[in-house]
């Protein structure tokens, strides 16, 4: 009687305890993701074979490493500012930046810039939605809506992470409530004992908060609550593994690599930024010519080169004489006439004296003669004369080419 006692108590139990099973389950059809082995859900991937996991994400001291050129290459000409915070490598292991879709990361929580009632919207919200399935918008029904500046948490449903942290972010530059958006993620990190959780941009898309300001507001919020310690003397910075700084567009990965020098420094970075900022100081002194012996490589070399071809200008100048002189010493054209008279006259003999020397019609003409003479004896003397005078104007040619 006993053991059939014993065994009906048992059956009564389990019928309990299912039954409390299948109510939790109506009242959350969404807790099945959670206790869900990880290979199964990972066929539920809506990113299929494409998720990331924490392994694949370089801490930001390791990133730093590998992109530091880069990174001072893309700063150079920009703001220059001096870390607001000391080195601290272990802070730094704590922190990555990653660019990429966040429905892809397989951690423990990524946030979601919400709107007030949770219910998917567009931007990140509504690929958050979308990713995590119909039942994220279920559970989210159950929160009755976020008021700016607070978050809450979800599970994670199909997503790769774990939970959801939805944060409503101010419209427009409101630092105060985009600071507590930070704070409020980070305690529910801490209370749900969350060791990796990726921040998305809150409020820089459609709310329109100023890149910059709002990066700055989420580097020195993280910053600060990594350095906090409970009344133990426990770190904040002790109870997560990594806080990824997840970004999409290239404009915001540049802001954040920017940032990142300043509230979480590195001993490379700040050697790195006072050499760069000896070269931003040096660059516009010689730009402004300063130093008049000294010029700038690009425009010491257009400088070089005027210098060069004045040096050239002179040189033609002493060699060849200025053209007004040229033009003196050039004979007029009544000169040039009287030039031509006398060299005709003196050069050239009279035709009839080049008729007597020549030989008559009855005397045999030499073959080499017949050969080298090719027109008629009367046409020897014009020949002759023509020849002069080319050679007259040749020359009056060739002083005005010198000019």
């Amino acid at each position: 009687m006993k053991m059939e006692e014993q065994r009906g108590g048992k059956r009564k139990a389990e019928a309990l305890e299912n039954s409390e099973q299948e109510i939790s389950e109506r009242k959350s059809p969404w807790s099945k993701f959670d206790k869900m082995p990880l290979d199964e859900k990972r066929e539920l991937y809506r990113c299929g074979k494409d998720f990331v996991t924490l392994d694949s994400i370089l801490p930001w001291s390791e990133y730093l490493r590998e992109n530091v050129h880069t990174i001072f290459r893309k700063k150079r000409g920009k703001k220059t500012e001096k870390p607001s915070f000391e080195v601290n490598e272990g802070l730094n292991e704590k922190i990555s930046l990653w660019r990429g879709d966040i429905t892809t990361l397989e951690i423990d929580g990524i946030v979601n810039a919400a709107n007030k009632s949770l219910l998917g919207g567009g931007g990140v919200d509504g690929c958050i939605h979308r990713a995590a399935g119909s039942t994220l918008k279920e559970e989210c029904k159950r929160l009755n809506g976020c008021q700016t500046g607070e978050a809450k948490i979800t599970s994670g449903h199909k997503l790769p992470a774990k939970y959801v942290i939805h944060t409503v972010g101010p419209i427009g530059k409101q630092e105060k409530k985009l600071r507590s958006c930070y704070s409020e993620c980070l305690n529910l990190v801490t209370k749900y004992n969350l060791r990796s959780v990726a921040f998305c941009c809150v409020s820089t898309g459609i709310y329109g908060y100023p890149i910059y300001d709002a990066t700055s507001v989420a580097l020195e919020t993280v910053r600060r609550w990594l350095e906090l310690k409970d009344e133990q003397g426990n770190k904040n910075a002790d109870l997560v593994d990594r806080i990824i700084f997840c970004v999409f567009l290239e404009e915001d990965l540049d802001v954040y690599q920017l940032l990142l020098l300043k509230y979480f420094p590195s001993e490379e970075s700040v050697e790195q930024q006072s050499h760069q900022q000896e070269i931003d100081v040096t660059e516009p002194n010689q730009a402004k010519g300063n130093d008049d012996d000294k010029p700038t490589e690009e425009e010491g070399g257009r400088k070089s080169g005027v210098t060069e071809d004045k040096e050239i200008v002179q040189a033609v100048k002493q060699d060849n004489p200025d053209r007004s002189t040229l033009e003196e010493k050039l004979p007029s054209d009544e000169e040039d006439r009287e030039m031509e008279e006398v060299a005709i006259k003196e050069g050239v003999p009279d035709p009839s004296t080049l008729e007597e020397k020549l030989p008559s019609d009855e005397e045999d003409l030499t073959e080499e003669h017949s050969v080298n003479n090719n027109m008629p004896v009367e046409h020897q003397a014009s020949v002759f004369q023509r020849f002069v005078l080319w050679i007259v104007q040749s020359f009056r040619r060739f002083f005005r080419w010198l000019v």
